[in-house]
């Protein structure tokens, strides 16, 4: 089940930026259940926000300011 989880996200952003788009737009996938490593514990209701093509911050979603005008994905019925 953890791997479909490990597949779905990478899936998901490269449907957003495949979509021949030349400007990179804010990407938040909220309300995700989040498995920095598999040494640590899974970050419930986390945030991973994804600015210019590239993570820029990880943690649970108190934590991180989604940028006003970021496609939010909620991926809450995917845990």
């Amino acid at each position: 089940m953890m791997r479909i989880r490990l597949t779905i996200v990478p899936f998901l952003l490269w449907m957003l930026f495949a979509s021949g788009s030349t400007r990179a737009s804010d990407l938040a996938l909220v309300n995700a259940k989040i498995y920095p490593s598999p040494a640590e514990p899974a970050i419930e209701n986390g945030t991973i926000l994804i600015q210019d093509g590239r993570i820029s911050a990880v943690g649970p979603a108190a934590s991180i300011k989604v940028p006003r005008g970021a496609t939010t994905i909620d991926c809450k019925a995917l845990s």
